[in-house]
């Protein structure tokens, strides 16, 4: 879970209040949602990176796939901006849904 879905997660990070106002934002102590992260979901930090107003911005997933993205702010509250699955590889051959149109 690198490369470009990492440097992804981490341009949209650098959006700020439009990344944020567009996802469910849930705020607390960063530990409080490390904790969840780490407890209740089975994530683990993936990647961090500093944005120009010295948020930080970390990306959790889990080996099923599921991710998040916080971003921390200078005050030392973190807020998730993004949540999501990671696509699946379709073994080679398997049908795939048929486009409506």
């Amino acid at each position: 879970m690198t490369g470009p879905f990492l440097a992804l997660c981490l341009g949209l990070a650098t959006l700020g209040p439009a990344t944020a106002a567009l996802a469910r934002q849930t705020c607390a102590p960063h530990r409080e949602i490390v904790h969840q992260l780490e407890q209740q979901q089975a994530e683990t930090r993936r990647g961090i990176a500093m944005r120009p107003d010295h948020a930080v911005v970390e990306l959790y997933a889990a080996d099923t796939g599921r991710w998040t993205l916080i971003v921390t702010m200078p005050s030392g509250i973190t807020c998730r901006l993004a949540e999501g699955q990671a696509p699946t590889r379709q073994a080679e051959g398997a049908s795939r849904p048929r486009d409506p149109a």
